[in-house]
């Protein structure tokens, strides 16, 4: 063994020393945690580190390449951690995207249901409407046609009550005129006999004188 090899055998078995309480831990607690744990990924990789900086410093290639290989190893967990962790949260995002998907499709199938059912009743309360108005433009056209109807019936009625005015009228008149001519025919038929009973009268007189005269001449001839 060389001079130069002797301090190195030295600090060699000073860092076993050192490094005894962190195999301990290691191997303690660290070594029952998931594989993926951070905390022991943490550990692992500061403590595989360690081991392959102090291996190359004192010329150790076993502990240099077991801490490398450890160091290593952690590294590679970690990523796979890091990258199962985005995975996961891919899942979940995507998991999420599905169910607000999901529920972004009930919610537009229930608007959908909603929006059919208002059409249906939409539809429904315009039928009725257009049947109410229906009923009431018939109603209104019934009642102009009787209002018409009795208008009509009015007119006609009140046609044939002027025309049997005037027929009375024109019988009246005619019984006027007939009543007027009687009543001239018969003060003309008075006259009439009152003017022969007075030249009856007038002849009677004279009658009477005349025999009165004729019996006074008989009775002076005697």
């Amino acid at each position: 063994m060389s001079i130069i090899e002797l301090p190195l055998q030295v600090l060699r078995a000073q860092y076993r020393l050192a490094r005894f309480p962190l195999q301990f831990i290691e191997e303690r607690w660290i070594a029952r945690l998931d594989a993926e744990a951070p905390a022991r990924l943490i550990f692992e990789r500061s403590f595989g580190a360690l081991d392959a900086a102090v291996g190359g410093a004192l010329g150790d290639s076993a502990l240099r390449k077991r801490g490398a290989v450890l160091a290593r190893r952690s590294e590679v967990r970690g990523q796979a951690a890091v990258r199962s962790m985005a995975a996961a949260k891919r899942r979940k995002q995507a998991g999420t995207q599905l169910e607000e998907s999901l529920e972004d499709v009930a919610n537009d199938r229930d608007e959908a249901i909603a929006a059919k059912q208002d059409a249906v009743v939409d539809a429904r309360e315009r039928a009725q409407q257009r049947k109410r108005q229906a009923t009431e433009e018939a109603d209104k056209r019934i009642a102009e046609a009787a209002k018409d109807s009795r208008t009509e019936t009015d007119r006609k009625r009140e046609a044939v009550d002027s025309a049997e005015r005037q027929r009375l009228q024109r019988i009246n008149r005619a019984e006027e005129k007939a009543a007027a001519a009687a009543k001239a025919a018969l003060d003309d038929a008075r006259d009439k006999r009152a003017a022969a009973a007075a030249k009856r009268e007038q002849a009677e007189q004279v009658e009477a004188l005349a025999e009165v005269e004729k019996q006074n001449r008989r009775a002076g001839r005697v």
